[in-house]
């Protein structure tokens, strides 16, 4: 979707997920009014994209919205957190995509990655 689409009056959802260590769970949430539209959880996948992308498919077919109204997917995750912690080679590839858009959308263009980020 084009940054434009974000302001187009048909993009007026949004879908938030969570990716856990035991679950996804994602809703489709409209603001105006302000409300939870539809609801999906699953258990994580060992494959964190498809398990995503199930749950993003999921909550849009269920409300029966059309991707063209999704003004944006909020995506939060542990895996990160986890890799650092943990230092699993398992968890080597989890990596942190910043998805704030250019700097002519003026999402956190003046914030480098891991602004306060804690170092251990």
């Amino acid at each position: 979707m084009s940054p434009s689409k974000v302001t187009d009056q048909r993009a007026k959802y949004r879908i938030g997920v969570d990716v856990g260590g035991t679950n996804t769970d994602a809703v489709l949430i409209s603001l105006d009014p302000v409300s939870i539209l539809a609801s999906h959880k699953a258990p994580t996948t060992a494959d964190i994209t498809t398990g995503v992308t199930n749950a993003v498919r999921a909550v849009i077919d269920s409300y029966g919205a059309h991707p063209s109204s999704i003004a944006c997917v909020i995506i939060g995750t542990t895996h990160f957190l986890n890799a650092v912690i943990q230092r699993s080679a398992a968890l080597q590839p989890v990596s942190v995509v910043r998805l704030c858009g250019g700097p002519e959308q003026g999402f956190g263009r003046d914030l480098p990655p891991f602004v306060d980020f804690p170092l251990i």
